[in-house]
């Protein structure tokens, strides 16, 4: 994403009404519409879709400590706690224990990784990503979610609600780094992650994953501020954007939903033409840059091309209407712009779009959502709130940047 305001779904207050706690209630078109937190696009259920809304939030406890207790016995690997060899190396690189160190995260400190670690890691990444298509298909039912960018606390919290991969099957969208504080951690956790259960997880590539962007939005100078040595970081940079160029574009699920992280695109005279977009793909353009960069505007007919952006495309309605009849698809899940409630259903509830790192945006202060898809194809959209304790740690984090940042600026007025 460019710019956070431009890509913000924002709030119709015509349109809200008090959030519905119960996950077992099935709205109809009247009750849907008033739930949805919008003003681009407005909602209006699809009557084929069982689209169910659960927007109870995770239980907040004061005690955090309690909380991170509860994450890392989801996330520890029991057939391994026992098999501790008190001998070994200071640095033994195992993806057991590397991911353990993900799940046990500090959320005040950012987790230190030694360059063997970083090197174990993206070494084995390409060839995890190299042998897929470029349109990957998966069966329900799955988790899908939206933009992470850097925020691992939701990555955990997500895992926590939801389950581990392995017990629970997920679908990521992209943009899983920039703008956030923990680009490496998110992005080591998934990668190490999909090492551990390549069946159970899966990652689609986002614009955040394209090098001129998370060159200049966050990615490239997390890693020079915490790797000092310029050629080393150089080097670790790299090498990630190279593994980035591997990445899916797109998800099939169970031959009736389409995934991806921007939007369709009017390039498209079959599936297959995403299937027949090479890897590694450095330069996006057609029909790649649309699923990375396109945008559903319910104010416009047909496609247009997306100005907020400055490329790809935006999508009407009626667009949208003959893409899914002449691809037989059900409905499209996307990511790539900001949501109220973490989720916006657009038009007759044959999109919707997911974003799943909460507190994105200071003044809507969204939440993060997932979407379920269950076995029965019934698309379950769901919101969830940071705990209280974490968004005050948020704000406390910025208050203390922009205390810095003011003072470095004043100082050079001097």
């Amino acid at each position: 994403m460019a710019d956070k305001k431009e890509n913000i779904i924002p709030v119709d207050n015509n349109n809200v009404s008090n959030v519905k706690s119960s996950t077992d209630t099935v709205y109809n078109q009247e009750s849907l519409s008033s739930n949805i937190e919008l003003r681009e696009p407005k909602v209006v259920p699809n009557p084929i879709q069982e689209i169910k809304t659960n927007s109870a939030y995770l239980t907040v406890t004061n005690e955090r400590d309690k909380e991170i207790e509860e994450a890392k016995k989801l996330l520890t690997i029991q057939k391994y706690e026992d098999n501790k060899d008190t001998n070994k190396e200071p640095l033994t690189l195992n993806i057991y224990d590397l991911i353990k160190r993900h799940a046990k995260y500090n959320k005040e400190l950012a987790i230190f990784y030694y360059l063997e670690e970083i090197d174990f890691i993206l070494s084995k990444m390409i060839d995890v990503f190299k042998p897929l298509s470029t349109l990957i298909e998966i069966k329900t039912p799955v988790i899908v979610c939206g933009d992470i960018h850097g925020q691992l606390n939701d990555l955990l919290l997500i895992f926590k609600r939801f389950g581990v991969p392995g017990d629970k099957t997920y679908l990521f969208l992209g943009d899983y780094i920039d703008r956030g504080n923990n680009s490496m951690e998110v992005i080591n956790f998934l990668f190490l992650l999909k090492l551990h259960k390549p069946n159970n997880i899966h990652l689609l590539r986002g614009n955040h994953e394209l090098q001129h962007i998370n060159k200049v939005y966050g990615f490239y100078e997390e890693i020079t501020e915490r790797f000092t040595n310029i050629d080393v970081a150089e080097d670790i940079y790299t090498k990630y954007n190279e593994i980035f160029k591997y990445l899916p574009l797109a998800a099939l699920v169970s031959n009736k939903i389409l995934c991806m992280h921007g939007g369709i695109s009017d390039k498209m005279q079959s599936l297959n033409d995403i299937k027949n977009i090479p890897r590694p793909l450095s330069t996006v353009d057609g029909i790649a840059c649309d699923l990375l960069w396109a945008d559903p505007d319910d104010e416009i007919t047909g496609t247009l091309f997306n100005n907020a952006r400055g490329v790809s495309i935006k999508f009407g309605e009626d667009f949208l209407d003959k893409f899914c009849e002449k691809f037989k698809l059900d409905m499209v899940i996307r990511g790539h712009q900001v949501c109220k409630i973490g989720f916006a259903v657009f038009k007759k509830g044959k999109l919707i779009t997911v974003f799943s790192a909460s507190d994105y945006d200071e003044e809507m202060r969204n939440l993060a959502g997932v979407v379920r898809i269950k076995s029965n194809y019934g698309v379950q959209p769901i919101s969830l709130r940071c705990p209280k304790v974490e968004r005050e740690k948020r704000r406390r984090l910025k208050e203390k940047e922009y205390e810095i940042t003011k003072d470095v600026n004043d100082n050079s007025k001097l």
